[in-house]
């Protein structure tokens, strides 16, 4: 069904981008849990030379649809000065997410063309960032 399409999506995807875990974080299942991959989330690394927004941008040029993770840190969303909350920590992890992460679909319309050819924008773009 559509859930073990976005599953074999998302296992293509960690293994073939895994060459890419220098720079990029991926997300994995934990024991026990079963990811529906709505979305496919990529972190870029701190210490990578390039920016988040940069392999999006790259990405979108390609056609791939990409989006921040917008909801990283809900406090420093606007909206959060109307509302009532408070604030337990430095928030460091839900920062790091607003800043460093972003995601692209994942459907059961993605067949292997469309998830190769994910893969090979990928490549495309980490041969321009080691030149």
């Amino acid at each position: 069904g559509f859930i073990a399409h976005r599953r074999d999506n998302a296992a293509y995807w960690n293994r073939e981008l895994a060459e890419f875990g220098d720079y990029l974080q991926f997300q994995e299942e934990r024991p026990g849990t079963r990811h529906a991959w709505f979305a496919y989330p990529v972190m870029v690394k701190p210490d990578a030379p390039f920016t988040r927004k940069e392999l999006q941008q790259f990405l979108e040029a390609k056609g791939v649809d990409t989006r921040q993770i917008e909801a990283g840190n809900m406090a420093i969303q606007p909206a959060m000065k109307h509302i009532k909350h408070r604030i337990a920590g430095d928030l460091k992890n839900a920062q790091q997410i607003h800043e460093r992460a972003f995601f692209f679909g994942n459907h059961s319309g993605i067949g292997p063309e469309q998830r190769e050819a994910i893969v090979d924008y990928f490549r495309e773009f980490f041969e321009k960032v080691q030149r």
